[in-house]
């Protein structure tokens, strides 16, 4: 019973490894997007953390294009089994870790980056899902890597 648990876990990790990556490659590129369409897109605080990290919307929207492209390419099955792979991942994590640290400001202070003032409880719940991307695309990336690795052995 417990061996088959555990197996249905592994095959999770397996398949969440590479879904957790594409869902951050498609949030990036859509920040990306709607920093050049407009702006305000860098108020919003998962953004505006990297923003105030790299200093200019159209050059944050090209860092969110270039980590997102570089997570496709760490996702390559050629790629995928070496520490290259992995290495094409991490400015991803990088991001994903920036955007987490103004989720955990805006929690600790009760403030959007805009300044808009809520309950800290509502802000949490708002705030939560930067956090929890950043820890289970860490996850993701080495499961994936872990996994890919011992299909090829």
């Amino acid at each position: 019973m417990l061996g088959r648990l555990l197996h249905a876990i592994m095959r999770l990790l397996q398949v969440g490894g590479p879904l957790i990556i594409l869902y951050a490659v498609a949030l990036h590129l859509s920040w990306g997007v709607l920093l050049l369409l407009n702006e305000s897109a860098g108020w919003a605080t998962a953004v505006h953390s990297v923003l105030v990290w790299i200093g200019s919307e159209y050059a944050t929207a090209a860092v969110m294009f270039a980590v997102a492209i570089a997570a496709v390419a760490g996702l390559h099955r050629r790629l995928a089994h070496s520490l290259w792979g992995v290495g094409l991942m991490l400015p991803q994590q990088a991001v994903l870790f920036m955007s987490a640290v103004g989720a955990i400001q805006a929690m600790a202070l009760s403030s959007f980056a805009d300044g808009v003032v809520r309950p800290n409880p509502f802000i949490i719940a708002d705030q939560l899902p930067a956090v929890l991307i950043a820890i289970l695309h860490t996850i993701g990336i080495l499961c994936y890597h872990v996994f890919s690795v011992a299909r090829r052995a």
